[in-house]
């Protein structure tokens, strides 16, 4: 999604209406794609403190770390994955139905 506005998506994140819990998930799972040698106790303590439990924690990290495997393939592999206007249409059914089909 080079050039595509994540960038600006990413911003957005400040801004989302998500759970104080999922906001103090993202620099974990940011510093997991970035630097997972880096991950220490310290950076789960903000999840904890918000009541976060391990098992949500670990659940979060297994999910990441299966979306970081799925990248490096399909980029690996080339795989198409289409335009901005393809990831609009699937994020809104994702938004309308979760992932239940």
């Amino acid at each position: 999604m080079q050039g595509s506005g994540l960038d600006t998506r990413l911003e957005m994140l400040d801004s989302a209406d998500v759970s104080p819990q999922a906001r103090a998930m993202l620099p974990v799972l940011s510093k997991m794609a970035q630097a997972a040698d880096q991950l220490e106790p310290a950076d789960f303590a903000p999840l904890r403190a918000l009541g976060v439990t391990d098992a949500a924690i670990t659940h979060a990290l297994h999910v990441a770390f299966l979306f970081h495997i799925i990248n490096r393939m399909a980029d690996a592999l080339q795989f198409h994955v289409g335009d901005d206007a393809a990831f609009a249409s699937s994020a809104k059914a994702l938004l309308g139905r979760g992932y239940n089909l």
